[in-house]
């Protein structure tokens, strides 16, 4: 219960709308493996640039 409160306060949603928590959740996840994806892609350019 309590860590349930807790993710739905960080992702700004309500702790009773189960839903809600995983789609914001999900997009989270979503947004980070994206960013995470073009920070390699942009660091992997920079290097190949370099050469």
């Amino acid at each position: 219960e309590r860590i349930l409160s807790l993710v739905a306060q960080f992702c700004g949603a309500d702790k009773c709308d189960y839903d809600g928590i995983e789609n914001a959740v999900s997009e989270r996840n979503f947004e980070r493996c994206r960013r995470n994806d073009m920070e390699y892609r942009l660091e992997r350019w920079q290097r190949e640039a370099r050469r």
